[in-house]
Order: C-alpha cells, then structure tokens, then sequence
C-alpha cells in the first residue's frame, strides 16, 4: 500500500507509472456527412500498480497539493513527461502531450526554473507540444501572482489549460483573469442527457466563455456515445474517456496511435469506438 513515507525515498519515482491518454478530436461536416476523427494529443496520468491494476492513492492525491511534496512529485512527472517526448520526438511524432501542474507547484518559488531548466534539457522537443494543465483541487490564493507565473510560461512557448474546470476550487475568475488557452470540462457536467444532473447551463456558459477568448474546450470523462452526443451538441469537439480508451502504457501507446489513423481512414466512428474497447 503506497504511503507518503515513500515520498521520502530518494527512487520513489520509480514507483509511480505514467500512463497516457488519447485526446480526440472531431470535425463535424454538413449534415450526412461522415465525422472527422483526429488524434495528436494525450494526457500523461500519474498512477501506481497495485492488486486491482493502476489507480491513484488518495494519500498521493492530497500529496500533490501538499507544499512538502508538491515540487517533488510535480518535477518527476515533468521530467519524465519530457522524457518520453524526446523520444517521441526522435521517432518522428508530434504528439502533443498536457501534464497536470497542482496550484501549491505552480506556486512555488522554483517552478519556473524547473520549468527552463526542462526545457533546456529537452531543446529537441518543440514547446508547442507541451500542455501545463492546472488542477483545481486546492484554491489560488493570488491569482495576480498565478497570472503572472502563467504569462511567463506562455512567453516560453507552453500551452497551460485548466483542468476538472467547475469541479473544485476554480470560479468563473480563474477562467477571466489566468491567461490560459483551454479549459477541461468534468464528465459530470454531461452525464446523461436525460438527466436531471446534466448542468446545460454551466456547459454553455464556458462554452460561451471560451469562444469570446479563443480558448480551446475539452471534455474528460466521456465513456458513452450518449455523452459523446451531448458534448458534441453543445459545441465541444476535443473528448477524452473510455468511449475512445482507457489510459494506456508507452509501449502501448504506438500500436493504439497506428490502430487509430488506420480506422480514421476507412472513416467509421463504430470501428474507432470498436478498437477502443
């Protein structure tokens, strides 16, 4: 059982996995036309492997917005994400890939040296194709600071999103006053179409939101065509969740990556959905 005695270890990265999940995007064409299907961009997911398969410790959960740890766990997974595209990079893809930055990393004093000491580690890999997404389990307690940590990062070449955006502590503030490119939506929010939970209204609002600052919507979670129909009908194009795949392991990552372009190709949403399983 993973306890935070293990982050006092000086190997306690090698305990923890990276997984990867792929983001997709759809065009939607006039009507009776086929969908477009396109992916180019994952998440890395910090996990742990235990009896039961890969999970997330709640331990380590609290962990990643505990000042003691938060640097600690936040440059391993930075490092290791860059890692892996270098060599993503080296055998000729451009995958984009967004790792998750708690609020208590992105607010410490050494985040932005870790951040250009990476890149400068990793020249190879183009910034365009690295995603910093802040969680929102823990508040911003300045947002001026926030905004201006983030602006340098943008002056980098990085793109930074919000992410689980309206499930924790973020407001609509954070969306109006950080200077971010996208936004994550929760699943939960377009759980069901039928049901009385589905907040339309929260939907549309960022929706909205997000159009009149050009930013970039995404909604996680996604494990049904049903909730694929309502994100879909509701303007957001960019879906992550089991519908499409479960978090996957590097090696393999290239088979899923082939396997999808392949079934791109023959522009069928049933066979996508079909391998995905």
């Amino acid at each position: 059982m993973w306890t935070l005695s293990d982050l006092e270890r000086r190997d306690f990265i090698s305990n923890f996995d990276l997984l990867f999940q792929p983001i997709v995007s759809i065009e939607r064409g006039s009507e009776g036309s086929q969908e477009k299907y396109r992916c180019d961009s994952l998440e890395a997911l910090i996990r742990v492997e235990g009896e039961s398969g890969f999970h997330i410790p709640h331990s380590l959960m609290l962990a990643l917005d505990d000042r003691r740890y938060a640097r600690k766990i936040g440059l391993a997974v930075l490092t290791r994400a860059l890692y892996c595209l270098s060599n993503w990079v080296y055998q000729g893809y451009s995958w984009k890939l967004s790792v998750n930055i708690s609020p208590a990393y992105l607010m410490a004093p050494e985040f932005l040296f870790d951040i250009k000491n990476l890149l400068s580690a990793y020249a190879e890999v183009p910034r365009d194709l690295i995603t910093l997404e802040l969680t929102e389990s823990a508040p911003i307690e300045n947002l001026q600071s926030a905004s201006s940590v983030i602006e340098v990062c943008r002056e980098m070449g990085l793109h930074i999103t919000l992410d689980d955006y309206g499930t924790g502590f973020s407001t609509r503030a954070w969306l109006e006053r950080l200077p971010v490119h996208g936004v994550k939506l929760d699943r939960s929010f377009i759980s069901s179409a039928k049901s009385e939970n589905c907040d339309f209204s929260f939907v549309n609002e960022v929706v909205e939101l997000a159009r009149k600052g050009e930013l970039g919507v995404v909604v996680e979670g996604v494990e049904t065509e049903e909730q694929l129909e309502t994100a879909l009908s509701l303007g957001c194009t960019a879906i992550q969740g089991f519908y499409f795949s479960q978090p996957l392991m590097e090696q393999d990552l290239r088979s899923w990556m082939q396997g999808f372009d392949i079934r791109q190709s023959a522009n069928s949403s049933q066979e996508i959905f079909e391998y995905a399983l």
